[in-house]
């Protein structure tokens, strides 16, 4: 993100004038309408000033800075006024003298803004030279500004500080405001200023009084879009939401406030969310804000901080009687420092419905936001309020549930902090099983985090806030949802073991644990168990019977997992998988007549468009049995299903070489290749040298097959290789094949690939010398090399038909 929108949130004066302007979006009419009136101000005679009133963050500083901005640039004013601005509080005047002097200093700014480097420092020798004399400092100062033949333009942030400062020089200063051809003066407060609204003031009805409201809700989602629109670019995705979602908008009115400050706060988390974590996003803007926030309290006295915590950890309007009893002060202390707050602009007087007392309120909403974040006790329940609003407020029910699998994944530790977030996250999100899950994490985070402290958990957090799932339902959901959107199966695994110690035979709890141990964990044996017992509970549950196959095929129990894909074909004699399943496990055995059957049938039962079943018989019809126009006949099917698979893409560059009509050439080419590893691409152009015939080329590359595979070249490219081992036994260099693999280091990589192919070469018996690990299997790789001989020698044992 571009520093431009961090700066100019506290400190629009650093902005160039350039990007002050392309993020100036709120109160253009107001400033327009200023901007007039500072252009009637005469050369001579009585100037109208004015006073910008507006709690923190409403946009004072930026006014003054628009204002200063237009005094240079605009010729009614630059031909009049010379604009002064000055820091925002200027602590160090006492007295008219050091007032002056300021006044220099800024005129030296202005100089030095302006190009006119010499006058900048002619300015500051002069000011240095004075003595401190009385009445020297004017005198200067009006002397340079005769030079100049403008009036000086005085934009004085926080001047109720300034005339605080000269109480005993305001009667002087008030000569000064009102002298014709003098000083004009454009100041801003939080709150009024007594000598100017108060009739008994030194300035009354010397000042026209602006006043900056809070933004409403149709000025809000304009000023959004002028911010996007500044941004350019990164902009682009909030103004897609401000058309797509504008009820989302206007929620932020009740974040915000309608304060211009918090807004800007509130479009970089916006911008940001683009699917990031909104924990950390919302994290770093009340970083930047703590500075700042920090600063404002640790400026007022003890007993205002005081006064300041009871209201700011209420959240809702309070009244001086429910500050008092909680901050056990006498209430006529409570109503002076309330007065003292609301004079400076940190608290506001509202109404409530249950009395005609004023109540209050913390002025700038984000502020208050920030003190619940960052000073709420542990058992505060306005830290979680607060976070469950903003929540609701900021993401549809979609979008949360996303930011939960998002934080629950990351797989990082939270702390306390992040526990608050997954418990206001749970609260937020309008779905059961999200809010176990959150619930459940949370209890984690913070029982870490009171071991990391020596404590335990209910001294960080009140544990019925953090329940565990409690019935066997919620157990299945938790686990469910940790398997499927979380992928944290094992704790899953513990969670359908949680609900079967309540219920020993759930077939709930049984069908997903073994599901769980059979597909994520690689525990066949433990998902027999479990299935094992699913089926006695619904023996005619088709599903249970499959995977209960499946999870005995992989342990070896082969004819057990026969008679259980058989059961599946008796509760439906249509379903496709039990036949592909046999083909694969009658493949395994070497079976292969009786295969390539059940892949007929599960061809015949199987929908058109089902692509597992025909990526299935094509893979063992052209690299099983070597049926290559068959095979090429199935994955042109797939590709006429899905022209861009890109599986069949890839087999279609080899097996039309070793068809028939070996000329066939097929698809972009390149474009497929480049998709494959190094090893992948050079075992393509081998394969497609050798049935072209040419045998030296095939040589020339295969060293490069080897020289760059990885330990998964024979599980990624089975087919592929088991035709070259073959094609290169057939064309008579298997030998040099098999040295290849040795002199490369593939045979330590590959050793029951190599210890198959040596048998290939030389006989079965080769393989009594390997270790029994290692043989099992190359013994299976050896069964599918032979694959083609013996498919051949059954199809050619059946009887003809008579």
């Amino acid at each position: 993100m571009r520093d431009v929108l961090s700066l100019s949130v506290y400190n629009p004066t650093s902005l160039s004038d350039e990007d002050f302007l392309g993020g100036f979006v709120a109160r253009r009419e107001m400033a327009g309408r200023l901007i007039d009136e500072l252009a009637s101000t005469p050369p001579r005679g009585t100037a109208k000033n004015h006073l910008v009133l507006g709690q923190r963050g409403m946009g004072k500083t930026s006014m003054l800075r628009r204002l200063a901005v237009a005094a240079t640039s605009d010729p009614r004013l630059s031909s009049v006024l010379i604009p002064l601005s000055f820091r925002e509080e200027q602590y160090n005047v006492h007295s008219l003298y050091v007032f002056w002097v300021n006044c220099l200093d800024a005129l030296g700014d202005y100089f030095e803004r302006t190009g006119q480097g010499r006058k900048a420092e002619q300015l500051d020798r002069e000011v240095e030279a004075l003595n401190g004399a009385s009445g020297a400092s004017l005198e200067l100062f009006n002397k340079w500004i005769e030079r100049e033949n403008r009036r000086p333009l005085l934009l004085l942030d926080n001047i109720d500080l300034l005339f605080a400062g000269l109480k005993k020089d305001i009667h002087a200063l008030r000569e000064h405001v009102t002298k014709p051809g003098g000083i004009v003066i454009v100041g801003g407060a939080a709150a009024a200023v007594e000598e100017i609204t108060d009739p008994a003031g030194s300035f009354f009805g010397r000042f026209e009084v602006w006043q900056l409201d809070r933004l409403s809700k149709e000025e809000l989602i304009a000023c959004l879009r002028r911010l996007a629109l500044a941004r350019g670019r990164e902009g682009e995705k909030v103004l897609q939401l401000l058309d797509k979602d504008p009820a989302r908008i206007r929620t932020l009115h009740d974040l915000t406030g309608g304060n211009p400050r918090t807004l800007t706060l509130m479009y970089i988390l916006l911008e940001l969310d683009s699917g990031g974590d909104v924990f950390t996003d919302l994290e770093r803007l009340l970083d930047q804000v703590t500075v700042l926030y920090k600063a404002r309290v640790e400026d007022l006295p003890g007993q205002a901080r005081v006064v300041l915590d009871a209201v700011a950890l209420a959240w809702n309007p309070v009244l001086a009687s429910q500050v008092a009893a909680t901050t056990m002060l006498e209430v006529t202390a409570v109503s002076s420092q309330l007065d003292r707050l609301q004079k400076e602009g940190v608290i506001e007087k509202v109404s409530i419905s249950s009395t005609t007392k004023a109540a209050y309120q913390i002025s700038e909403r984000f502020f208050n936001i920030w003190y619940l974040m960052r000073h709420g006790p542990r058992r505060q329940r306005s830290k979680l309020r607060w976070l469950t609003f903003f929540l609701r407020s900021f993401y549809t029910n979609e979008q949360l549930v996303e930011q939960a699998k998002e934080v629950v994944s990351s797989g990082t530790e939270l702390g306390a902090d992040g526990g608050q977030y997954l418990l206001a996250l749970s609260d937020a999100i309008d779905d059961e099983g999200w809010r176990s899950v959150l619930k459940s994490h949370a209890r984690d985070e913070f029982e870490k985090y009171a071991v990391s402290l020596g404590r335990t958990l209910d001294e960080i957090v009140d544990p019925s806030d953090v329940p565990r799932p409690q019935t066997v339902f919620e157990w299945i959901r938790y686990g469910n949802l940790l398997r499927q959107h979380l992928k944290r199966s094992k704790e899953a695994e513990a969670a359908f073991v949680a609900a079967l110690s309540k219920d020993p035979t759930n077939y709930a709890a049984l069908f997903n644990l073994g599901n769980t141990r059979l597909v994520d964990l690689g525990d066949p044996l433990g998902a027999v168990d479990a299935l094992t017992r699913a089926v006695d509970c619904k023996p005619r549950d088709l599903p249970s019977h499959y995977f209960l196959a499946d999870a005995l095929a992989k342990i070896g129990r082969t004819d057990e997992a026969k008679n259980e894909y058989a059961t599946c074909l008796q509760l439906n004699s249509r379903f496709h998988l039990a036949h592909m399943a046999l083909g694969d496990l009658l493949t395994g055995e070497g079976k292969f007549a009786e295969a390539e059957e059940q892949y007929r049938l599960a061809g015949t039962l199987a929908p058109k468009t089902d692509t597992q079943n025909l990526h299935s018989s094509a893979f063992f019809l052209g690299y099983i049995v070597e049926q290559f126009d068959r095979a090429v006949r199935l994955y042109k099917r797939l590709l006429d299903i899905d022209p861009n698979d890109f599986v069949a893409q890839s087999n279609m560059l080899v097996l039309p070489f070793f068809c028939a009509q070996s000329a066939l050439e097929f698809g972009p080419e390149e474009a497929i290749l480049s998709q494959h590893p190094p090893y992948g691409q050079a075992l393509i152009r081998v394969l497609q040298a050798m049935g072209r015939g040419e045998r030296a080329a095939a040589m020339s590359l295969v060293a490069s097959v080897f020289d760059r595979s990885d330990e998964q070249i024979f599980e990624t490219y089975r087919g592929f290789m088991l035709l070259l081992l073959r094609e290169a036994a057939r064309q008579n260099w298997g030998d040099i094949l098999l040295r290849l693999m040795d002199e490369t280091g593939a045979a330590d990589r590959q050793w029951p690939l190599r210890a198959a192919y040596h048998a290939y070469l030389a006989g079965e018996q080769i393989l009594l010398d390997v270790n029994p690990e290692v043989r099992s299997a190359a013994t299976k790789i050896l069964s599918w090399l032979h694959g083609p001989l013996k498919y051949h020698e059954s199809v050619m044992s059946v009887p003809a038909p008579r």
